[in-house]
């Protein structure tokens, strides 16, 4: 007898299953806070040059004559007139920039705070020559998450999932809040380092916790209620940044819940035993807008993907899912910079088909190994997926040299991606292998009925 015959047994999904999940899920989205959270901590506002330290400012003419202007009349961000320069504010290479010697702002900036009263890189002035350190601290977050992936799995295996995911939660929170009181970007790095390594073990224990637990006829409803995860927490971050603008408290206020659940972890352990996010302001509308369309975008395409899992399997949802999402994305490459809404409309539906691609994925993973060592090689495939994730910020670095070079780059691997998916198995209605000579077993049960078919001889009518 299986232990899938056994939960059959006892009712399938009893009131076990029905507290664990939606506390497993309710942690989940709000862990998925981290990883799109320096969209509003290291946001970059509209800033210029701040003037020496003995200039009046007292009219506002003054201060725009030490600024340089651009070719659409907009002050420079990183230069500034040695000397002020009266007159009409002609844009660079005109008759008034011309004659007037420029220089770093070596007096610091001047921030628009209207949409960002505090962000990393206005408080550690992040911009100009260093306006590639924040881009760097999410590689170091993945990096982080990547490493948590490889240490947790082992751990999970061995200790326990229950144990891992509170410890997990504890871990979460005390490195969140640490991130909150750091002094330097450092020292932020540092944190938000430890913060990836730690948002692992609930990411992978909570999965295998749930999935373990289900017979089979309700793993994919798993995998459409796990992806609502994420969406559910991104919607949470666009208002609780709006909310929250100080970059401080933000970090905090998603730190904060992990105490509570590794409270609630222990009080009810008897009942209960997760790329383009980065990229917001690049498409050229209203970050907090975008963080609600990028997200509430995924909810159908959840769904979507949750009904071809069930009808046309995991395999072929999968390499669709791929497929689409690369089309989309290099369509989106294509798409002159100035038409905002085709390339949002193009980028949007890409997104939602990778975020089916990744809905699939993670369920599709789980029945691929057995359970003897399902944990290690979910995290194994996972820290995999994160080596991808490390260098995807720094892609957005070649856009200096073309405005649509990250995207090529990212449609084109998600094509290139489809002809290794077609080379899975199939997993569709097929118990869950409880070891590796099961997966054998399969295997050659599967050669012995292609034997058989190849065999066989249709009989001729008389």
């Amino acid at each position: 007898m299986t232990f899938n015959d056994l939960l059959l047994q006892v009712g399938g999904i009893c009131r076990f299953q029905q507290i664990q999940i939606p506390l497993l899920i309710l942690s989940l989205s709000l862990l998925y806070l981290h990883h799109a959270l320096q969209n509003f901590t290291a946001a970059i506002p509209t800033h210029h040059c701040r003037p020496p330290a003995d200039t009046n400012l007292s009219k506002e003419e003054d201060l725009g004559a030490w600024l340089p202007r651009d070719r659409h009349g907009q002050p420079v961000s990183c230069l500034r007139f040695t000397s002020p320069q009266r007159g009409p504010p002609f844009p660079i290479g005109t008759a008034t920039n011309s004659t007037g010697t420029t220089e770093t702002c070596s007096d610091g900036w001047i921030y628009d705070n209207s949409t960002f009263p505090s962000t990393t890189m206005t408080e550690w002035d992040l911009l100009c020559t260093h306006k590639t350190l924040p881009q760097l601290s999410q590689p170091i977050f993945m990096a982080g998450i990547m490493a948590g992936n490889l240490i947790f799995g082992v751990l999970a295996d061995r200790l326990g999932r229950q144990k891992v995911l509170i410890w997990s939660y504890l871990k979460l929170a005390v490195s969140g809040t640490c991130t909150v009181f750091t002094y330097n970007f450092p020292a932020y790095c540092v944190c938000r380092f430890l913060s990836g390594i730690t948002v692992s073990g609930p990411s992978i224990t909570s999965f295998s916790l749930s999935l373990e637990w289900l017979p089979i006829h309700a793993q994919p409803s798993l995998g459409l209620l796990l992806g609502f995860a994420p969406t559910t927490g991104q919607l949470f971050l666009g208002g609780m940044a709006y909310a929250v603008p100080h970059w401080r408290h933000l970090q905090l206020l998603v730190s904060l819940p992990f105490f509570v659940f590794l409270i609630c972890s222990r009080l009810v352990h008897c009942f209960s035993f997760f790329g383009l996010f980065m990229s917001l302001q690049s498409f050229g509308i209203n970050i907090y807008l975008a963080q609600v369309l990028f997200t509430t975008v995924d909810l159908p395409f959840y769904i979507l993907g949750f009904l071809a899992t069930k009808s046309i399997g995991r395999r072929p949802t999968q390499v669709a899912s791929l497929l689409l999402s690369g089309i989309f994305i290099l369509t989106c490459a294509v798409i002159p910079l100035d038409q905002i809404f085709l390339r949002i409309t193009m980028a949007t539906l890409g997104k939602g088909c990778v975020t089916s691609s990744m809905n699939c994925i993670s369920m599709y993973t789980g029945e691929l190994y057995p359970t003897v060592m399902q944990q290690r090689g979910v995290s194994v495939t996972i820290t995999l997926a994160n080596v991808g994730s490390i260098p995807s910020p720094l892609v957005d670095m070649t856009s200096e040299f073309y405005p649509s070079l990250p995207l090529f780059i990212y449609g084109a691997i998600l094509v290139a991606a489809c002809p290794i998916t077609v080379l899975l198995p199939e997993t569709m209605g097929q118990p869950l292998p409880n070891t590796v000579q099961d997966l054998e077993r399969r295997r050659k049960k599967k050669s012995g009925q292609k034997q058989q078919e190849q065999q066989m001889v249709p009989l001729q009518s008389s």
